[in-house]
């Protein structure tokens, strides 16, 4: 009878480290999964915030090349009236009846010099 109660009591032993053996692989098995599920979500976070920084920088760069094309423009539109403005004086000072023809020539030489200096620049600049 005692053999019988100590196979018995053995026997409840064993199934409950089996038992605590099974919850300890469950438990196991669980944090396993949670853990790729983590490192899946932070990756996944990652690279979300690595796409969103990637944007933020194109369009900042975009604004820049917006800046500077409009910046480019408006030099490129200053150059350009500064030659017909030369041209013009140019023009004026050939067709001005009240200079003597020294002073044409003159007036004309400052002029083509303005549109010359004017053209070398933006040349220079380009």
């Amino acid at each position: 009878r005692r053999r019988e109660e100590r196979r018995v009591a053995a026997a409840k032993r064993q199934a409950k480290e089996d038992e605590v053996f099974k919850e300890l692989v469950e438990a196991k098995h669980r944090a396993s999964a949670k853990a790729r599920d983590d490192k899946r979500r932070i990756q996944t976070e990652a690279a979300q915030e690595i796409e969103n920084i990637y944007e933020e920088a194109q369009a900042e760069a975009d604004q820049m090349e917006k800046g500077l094309a409009l910046e480019l423009a408006t030099i490129q539109e200053k150059r350009r009236q500064r030659i017909e403005d030369a041209e013009a004086r140019a023009t004026a000072a050939a067709e001005d009846d009240s200079l003597t023809p020294e002073d044409k020539a003159a007036a004309s030489a400052d002029a083509k010099e303005a549109v010359r200096a004017a053209r070398e620049e933006a040349e220079a600049e380009e």
